[in-house]
């Protein structure tokens, strides 16, 4: 591969140094649309709470059934969009690995900065689903009647929100392993995604089986009821996110001294290709 190649996979100047000079704004644009939708998804609840709670009403299938549909539809059609997106990996990196037999740690710290942004938004995810809505769900079958599975309560918690975990749980996976392999793919399959990966297929298992033992047993709402104790396994196990925090930060520290241009840098040691020494030509008198 010539100079010019080189040149073209890599601005060895203009590359941002993503571990010193952090877009922070992404992250909290991120962060902010997050809570913004947990907080629509509250108010719309507040606002057919009670003039259109009874799954016979005419209304019910107006004004609920198609937040459930819209929801179940995005997550599979994006979904599955974005993860064969994720599954083809980063050309910038697979150019550069091919060009100089390694990624720019500077691109590199660009990957690690964007997983913290998908763990962040995981992160909201939770705490909407398995901390808010989850009250909320309790206290709602203590007052209105569990007469269907699509309650209000249960299209946000379980059919929107729920899904979430899945949606950047099993993404977030699939980025890590296609950008930062030499944390999440070559050192063997991280035991950190493992927890998260099995939270969040438990999580829906539990979602189905507590539907299946209300039908059987009227514990409305009783927490410490036998069949909620998977929804605590659960959140042990999506614990497993600040493992992956830990990672990503234990990678950031073996970059940061190589993202550097002076003496020691990415830039002098090996991102600029040697040329061709020529041969010095003897003038014969």
């Amino acid at each position: 591969m010539t100079i010019a190649q080189v040149d073209a996979v890599v601005d060895v100047e203009g590359v941002e140094d993503a571990l010193r000079r952090p877009r922070i704004g992404k992250f909290l644009l991120w962060m902010v649309a997050a809570l913004a939708f947990g907080i629509i998804a509250r108010a719309y609840q507040q606002y057919f709470a009670w003039s259109c709670t009874e799954s016979t009403a005419p209304c019910y299938a107006r004004v609920w059934m198609p937040w459930l549909y819209a929801s179940l539809t995005t997550y599979t059609v994006v979904g599955s969009a974005w993860y064969a997106w994720l599954a083809k990996g980063c050309k910038t990196c697979d150019a550069q690995t091919e060009a100089l037999g390694e990624v720019d740690p500077r691109h590199e710290a660009s990957h690690l900065w964007t997983l913290m942004g998908i763990l962040l938004v995981l992160g909201v995810a939770v705490y909407w689903g398995g901390s808010y809505f989850a009250e909320e769900d309790g206290s709602w079958h203590q007052i209105a009647i569990r007469d269907t599975a699509f309650t209000p309560a249960h299209i946000i918690i379980f059919y929107t929100m729920f899904p979430m975990f899945v949606f950047f749980g099993i993404g977030g996976y699939l980025y890590s392993r296609t950008r930062i392999p030499t944390v999440f793919r070559d050192r063997g399959f991280p035991l950190s995604w493992g927890l998260i990966i099995a939270a969040v297929l438990m999580e829906m298992m539990q979602i189905a089986f507590n539907e299946w033992s209300h039908s059987f047993w009227i514990a409305e709402e009783i927490f410490s009821a036998p069949f909620h104790w998977g929804f605590t396994a659960w959140a042990y196990m999506a614990a497993g996110a600040f493992a992956v925090w830990a990672q990503i930060f234990g990678r950031a520290f073996e970059l940061l001294p190589r993202t550097g241009s002076g003496p020691g840098g990415w830039n002098g040691r090996s991102w600029v290709l040697e040329r061709p020494q020529q041969e010095p030509v003897t003038v014969s008198e």
